[in-house]
């Protein structure tokens, strides 16, 4: 969860020199969409992976393996999408 937020997080800096700084996390959704193609795609994954985070974080039970797997693939994704635009902003 924090990879894909902090990456997401990454996206907006490298783009809109900004981050979203709000209590809640839609923020992490909404300013990402606004950072060109790569930030709307994170802002994809990050749409999916927000709703598991208190889930994951606090409930003593697992998340299905599925949806773990899942998960994690969609913060692989977001992490390698700020990758791309930090290395394409440092040029």
């Amino acid at each position: 969860m924090h990879a894909g937020i902090n990456a997401g997080d990454a996206i907006c800096v490298a783009r809109l020199a900004q981050r979203a700084a709000g209590q809640e996390h839609d923020q992490s959704c909404a300013l990402p969409d606004q950072a060109g193609a790569e930030g709307k795609a994170a802002s994809k994954h990050l749409g999916r992976l927000l709703p598991l985070k208190t889930r994951a974080e606090y409930d003593p039970g697992a998340l299905p393996q599925s949806t773990a797997g899942k998960a994690v693939g969609w913060a692989e994704t977001t992490v390698a999408l700020a990758g791309t635009v930090v290395e394409q902003s440092s040029r």
